[in-house]
C-alpha cells in the first residue's frame, strides 16, 4: 500500500513538474501599438498603454509565462517599421501573443462586408490593415492569438477625398446628393438630440449627436443613391442609442 501511495505521488509529482515545466518554457508576447500622437487622444491612447502594461505583467504573473513586450507608440508608427518589428518575431507553438491598438482607425467602402478596420498612425499619416497584421501574427502559429483593435471603425473624410482624387467617386454625384438634401426639398426638419427628460452627450471630440449627424451627412452623400433626410436621420439616431434618444419631425412636402 505505501509502494502504491509512494509510486501515485511520485508520478503526480513529475506530471505537476512538467506542467509548469511548459509554462515556464512558454512566452507571452505582448505587441502593443499606441498612437500618442492621435489628434484629440493623445492621453486616452497613453493611459491606454500603461492600463494594458499592467494588466500584460497579470497575465503573465498567473499563466507563469515569460512575458516579452513588443511596444511602439508615435513617431515608431510608420507602416515598413511595424512590419519590419512583427515580422521578426519567432513564437513557440505554446507561446500566447496578445496584439493591442489603440488610436484612430476608419475604413474603406472597398472593405465591402469585412468588419475589420484600418489602423491610422498618425506619424506617417498612412494606415494599415487589422486583418493584415492578424494574418501575419497568426501563421507564425502560437498557441493563442488574442488581437484587439480599439479604434473606429467609420468611414472618415480624409478617406474620402483620397478616393475621389483616384476618380473612384464621380464629382456629381455629390452634387447631385447635396443638391437633393439642400436645394431640392422642401418643407421643415426638426431635431433635437434626445427626448424629453433625457441629457445630451458630449465627448472631448465634441457632442454625441452633432458628430453622428456630421458622419451620417458625409455618408448619405458619398451613396450611389439619392440622398434621404429620412434615413440619414435614422441612421444617426441608431449611433447615438446608446447614448440618448434623438428625436425627428419631418414635415416635407
Amino acid at each position: 500500500m505505501f509502494l502504491k501511495t509512494f509510486c501515485l505521488l511520485y508520478f503526480l509529482v513529475l506530471g505537476v513538474c512538467g506542467f509548469f515545466s511548459k509554462a515556464e518554457s512558454a512566452d507571452f508576447f505582448a505587441i502593443f501599438l499606441c498612437d500618442t500622437f492621435a489628434e484629440n487622444i493623445q492621453l486616452p491612447v497613453k493611459k491606454d498603454l500603461y492600463a494594458m502594461r499592467q494588466e500584460a505583467k497579470r497575465i503573465a504573473g498567473y499563466t507563469n509565462l515569460n512575458l516579452k513586450e513588443l511596444i511602439l507608440e508615435g513617431g515608431d508608427l510608420f507602416p515598413k517599421f511595424v512590419f519590419k518589428n512583427i515580422k521578426q518575431l519567432s513564437f513557440q507553438p505554446e507561446d500566447i501573443v496578445f496584439f493591442y491598438f489603440s488610436g484612430h482607425g476608419y475604413r474603406t467602402a472597398s472593405k465591402g462586408s469585412v468588419p475589420w478596420p484600418n489602423l491610422f498612425f498618425t506619424a506617417a499619416r498612412r494606415g494599415v490593415d487589422f486583418d493584415e497584421i492578424c494574418t501575419i501574427l497568426q501563421k507564425k502559429k502560437p498557441q493563442l492569438l488574442l488581437a484587439v483593435a480599439d479604434c473606429c471603425n467609420n468611414y472618415r473624410r480624409d478617406v474620402i477625398q483620397e478616393r475621389q482624387e483616384k476618380g473612384r467617386f464621380l464629382k456629381s454625384m455629390l452634387i447631385a446628393n447635396y443638391r437633393n438634401l439642400f436645394l431640392y426639398t422642401k418643407g421643415v426638419i426638426k431635431i433635437a438630440s434626445s427626448k424629453p427628460g433625457e441629457h445630451s452627450w458630449a465627448v472631448k471630440t465634441g457632442s454625441v449627436y452633432t458628430n453622428a449627424f456630421l458622419k451620417n451627412l458625409e455618408y448619405e452623400t458619398v451613396q450611389f443613391q439619392k440622398a434621404s433626410w429620412a434615413s440619414l436621420l435614422d441612421r444617426t439616431a441608431l449611433d447615438v442609442c446608446h447614448y440618448q434618444t434623438p428625436i425627428a419631425d419631418l414635415a416635407l412636402e
